[in-house]
């Protein structure tokens, strides 16, 4: 399915089939805390490649040291999804927000809720 990729995390989720962590916005994910890491930009950007690299149904689009973009596909339907990881730093620490959305439909029944979890226990 072709659709815009994204550049760089989104401001906010564009629509109810999304979940975020974010410093400013949070948008379901209940309980998902903004993660902080003692460790590089880069070292945290590459493992959230790794991770959509290692994830089935995944594909990485873009990888630097401070944006990552893939698209997953979701595992019954196999519809994709975008997912976004943006870190940055404060100080000696890295900051981790996230995104994962649906390309297509309205509701995800979780699915990127799980996805976010997922990538916060690989990090």
């Amino acid at each position: 399915l072709a659709s815009p990729e994204w550049e760089g995390l989104p401001a906010a989720c564009s629509v109810p089939g999304c979940s975020r962590i974010g410093v400013q916005v949070r948008q379901r994910c209940e309980g998902c805390t903004v993660p902080v890491y003692h460790a590089s930009r880069a070292a945290i950007a590459g493992l959230a490649a790794r991770w959509l690299e290692e994830t089935f149904q995944s594909r990485l689009v873009h990888h630097d040291s401070s944006f990552v973009y893939g698209r997953q596909l979701t595992l019954m339907f196999g519809f994709p999804d975008d997912v976004g990881v943006k870190v940055t730093c404060n100080g000696s620490v890295a900051v981790v927000e996230a995104q994962a959305e649906l390309i297509v439909g309205h509701g995800d029944f979780g699915t990127n809720d799980r996805r976010l979890r997922s990538l916060l226990g690989f990090l």
